[in-house]
């Protein structure tokens, strides 16, 4: 009985090992994406009411790019400095999300100026 309970030990404990690799575990797919930082754009001297037109036609800028598919979440930063908001945007070339920035009535303004990213995370990923 000790016989066949030892030999089944070192029979497990050998398939074990045979198992076993000294290569790092696969890493998941990561999808790419375009991490865009919105800063403090050269044109700041606005009035009150140029400021609300900006404003408007950049939330509906926003919008359509999101209702598009091509924007995945964008928001303000919290606090002040050169950063102003975040925006990621869907794969697609950089060429095209340069097109999207340079359309945004803001950066049109001069109010803002996009800082463009290339990012990856893993696709599926969700903020909590």
């Amino acid at each position: 009985m000790m016989r066949t309970l030892l030999a089944c030990l070192l029979a497990l404990l050998f398939s074990v090992q045979a198992g076993a690799s000294d290569e790092a575990p696969a890493m998941p797919a990561l999808k790419a994406y375009w991490f865009v930082v919105l800063k403090t754009g050269p044109s700041r001297e606005h009035t009150a009411e140029q400021l609300q037109d900006i404003q408007r036609g950049h939330m509906a800028h926003m919008a359509a790019m999101a209702e598009a598919g091509k924007l995945l979440i964008a928001g303000p930063m919290g606090e002040p400095g050169e950063w102003r908001g975040l925006q990621i945007y869907d794969e697609m070339p950089r060429e095209e999300v340069e097109a999207l920035c340079a359309a945004d009535p803001a950066v049109v303004a001069g109010r803002l100026v996009c800082d463009i990213r290339l990012w990856y995370s893993q696709p599926g990923g969700v903020l909590r």
